[in-house]
C-alpha cells in the first residue's frame, strides 16, 4: 500500500509501514525544516516541506501538489492541534483528496485534556472532542470514523 503522512516529524509511521510490509511509495509532508532535516529514512520516501492547509490569497489554499487519490493510506498523526482550526480543516480535506481507501487522524481528545499527563502541551492551538469531528466529517461522503469513547489509562 502506498501512504502519506502529513505532519509527520521524522518519518517514524512510514519506517513502520515499510516494516509492516507496505510497498509504497511513500510520501511526508512536514513544515518544520529541522525536522526534515533529521528525517529517519530519506531513501525511503519523497519528502516535501510544506506549511499545509494555509492561504496564499483569499479562497487560495496550498495543496499538497500531488493528484486526487493518490495514496491508499493517509495518516494525519497528531498534527491537527498544532494549528488554527481552520488550517486544520483544510488540512484535513486535503489529506481527504488524497486517499484512495483510509485517512487515519489522531488528536488528543480535549474532553480528557485535565487527564492527560501532555496536557498543555507547548505548540498545541485547537483541541478537538469526539462531536467537534463528527460536525466536521459528517458531510464528507463515504467516510467512516470511530472515536476512543473512553480514556486510556495512564
Amino acid at each position: 500500500d502506498s501512504v502519506c503522512d502529513i505532519g509527520g516529524a521524522w518519518g517514524g509511521a512510514l519506517t513502520e509501514a515499510e516494516k509492516d510490509g507496505r510497498k509504497g511509495p511513500f510520501l511526508l509532508v512536514e513544515s518544520c525544516a529541522q525536522l526534515v532535516q533529521e528525517t529517519l529514512r530519506k531513501d525511503l520516501y519523497e519528502i516535501i516541506q510544506m506549511e499545509c492547509g494555509t492561504m496564499s490569497a483569499p479562497d487560495t489554499w496550498h495543496k499538497i501538489p500531488k493528484p486526487d487519490e493518490s495514496y491508499d493510506t493517509v495518516i494525519m498523526g497528531d498534527m491537527l492541534e498544532h494549528n488554527h482550526c481552520v488550517q486544520s480543516i483544510y488540512t484535513m480535506a486535503d489529506g481527504i483528496r488524497l486517499a484512495k481507501k483510509r485517512v487515519l487522524i489522531t488528536t488528543p481528545n480535549a474532553e480528557w485534556i485535565d487527564r492527560q499527563p501532555f496536557c498543555c502541551m507547548a505548540g498545541h492551538m485547537t483541541f478537538y472532542t469526539p462531536e467537534i469531528f463528527r460536525r466536521i466529517l459528517d458531510g464528507v461522503e463515504s467516510i467512516r470514523y470511530w472515536f476512543q469513547e473512553a480514556p486510556p489509562e495512564w
